[in-house]
């Protein structure tokens, strides 16, 4: 089925840097906001907007099919929004969701166009 999403593992750069960004949000975030002072129950922890988007876009790297841009519009728009209030507020483990969203994009978008090229008839 076409319009299915499918999740794989492959080794490339789209598994390697989702699996960065699973670790990320899910291990280094929580520490990074240790070591930041922010220190429970008053820190950011996974199921806050910022460490779960940041675990969308890694996961969204395992899709082996083409994605549809609507699926990145949010987490993408998130991920500019949380950044510019983790400037403000000095949550620096933040800074990951810019990065995770300027590039997960980007990589996914390219990787659409060459799944576009490589279906075309000859």
């Amino acid at each position: 089925m076409k319009d299915q999403l499918s999740f794989t593992y492959r080794k490339d750069i789209y598994s390697f840097i989702g699996f960065i960004f699973l670790l990320y949000a899910l291990i280094i975030y929580p520490i990074l906001g240790h070591i930041s002072g922010h220190q429970y129950p008053y820190s950011p922890t996974f199921g806050l907007p910022c460490p779960t988007t940041i675990y969308t876009f890694g996961f969204l790297m395992f899709i082996e099919n083409k994605i549809s841009i609507k699926i990145l519009i949010i987490p993408f728009l998130w991920s500019l929004l949380g950044f510019s209030a983790a400037v403000q507020l000095s949550v620096y483990e933040d800074f990951g969701l810019l990065i995770a969203g300027i590039l997960a994009s980007s990589l996914l978008i390219i990787r659409n166009k060459k799944i576009s090229t490589s279906r075309q008839p000859v």
